[in-house]
């Protein structure tokens, strides 16, 4: 079971976490939102005691509680959190797009590799 972190708090972010549940080969553990009451609210949506909440996102990717983090931030956040993600050894899904040009994901592909 991968352990899902969460970047992002919208609508999609809920579908993408009820899906990867339904799959039963991910547990959401852990919520980044710039606020404690966003990340509060959207952990009460989802029945676990495990899941935990960042509001510094350097904190949030230093976490050892997840394994693959789905961002769905801003589009123009993309680039520096996947970048983070795979400097903390983190697997990434982001929403499209990942990065605004090719250098920023050549940069990633070279993290990542």
């Amino acid at each position: 079971m991968l352990k899902l972190g969460i970047v992002g708090t919208g609508g999609i972010s809920q579908q993408v976490v009820e899906a990867a549940e339904e799959t039963n080969s991910f547990q959401l553990t852990r919520i980044f939102s710039r606020t404690e009451e966003k990340a509060q609210a959207f952990a009460d949506k989802f029945p676990s005691d495990k899941i935990r909440f960042s509001t510094d996102l350097e904190e949030f990717f230093s976490m050892d509680d997840f394994d693959v983090v789905y961002i769905a931030s801003p589009n123009r956040l993309h680039f520096e959190q996947a970048q983070l993600a795979l400097l903390h050894g983190k697997h990434v899904i982001a929403e499209k797009p990942i990065t605004s040009n090719i250098r920023e994901l050549a940069t990633l592909q070279e993290l990542a590799a």
